[in-house]
């Protein structure tokens, strides 16, 4: 199971909102973030989580939760990670941005559900790629196997 996800979007690129895109993955949870612009556009990263605890478990209570870092990376910023990285999604840097999507160390299945459902907005019509050993892209199956917003609800008040 993959805890990092790459997307290369084209120009021009428009990214949701940062609440927009929370609802649409996740619905109405209580989340954390880290960044603070509303406007990915205008962005460069994310640290999001979903406050488990908040939604009603004692189980969560105290629990270190994972962040799910977000890297937004255009022109510049994308030349340099693409040559520090060794096995690389094939982008162009002129053309293209990349949303880099992975998870902290730690986490359990919904954490990933949530990464996962993530990932599978901002995949829609672009190229998905999955990192384990190195960057691979993704058939269309991979993320047709994502969570659903109903089911990641499902789940979070089935753990809650």
């Amino acid at each position: 199971m993959s805890r990092k996800y790459a997307i290369a979007l084209h120009f021009p690129v428009v990214l949701p909102q940062r609440d927009v895109w929370i609802r649409a993955a996740w619905g109405d949870v209580p989340v954390s973030y880290f960044q603070g612009d509303e406007d990915l556009n205008n962005s460069s990263f994310l640290d999001l989580k979903v406050n488990k605890w908040e939604i009603g478990s004692d189980e969560w209570a105290g629990m270190i939760e994972p962040f799910i870092r977000i890297e937004i990376l255009r022109a510049h910023a994308l030349v340099e990670h693409l040559g520090e990285t060794e096995y690389r999604p094939p982008v162009d840097a002129a053309q293209q941005t990349l949303v880099v999507l992975e998870l902290d160390e730690g986490g359990s299945e919904l954490d990933e559900w949530l990464l996962k459902r993530l990932v599978s907005i901002l995949a829609d019509g672009n190229r998905l790629y999955c990192c384990n050993d190195g960057f691979e892209l993704a058939g269309g199956k991979v993320a047709q196997a994502f969570p659903t917003l109903k089911e990641v609800q499902l789940k979070l008040q089935q753990e809650g």
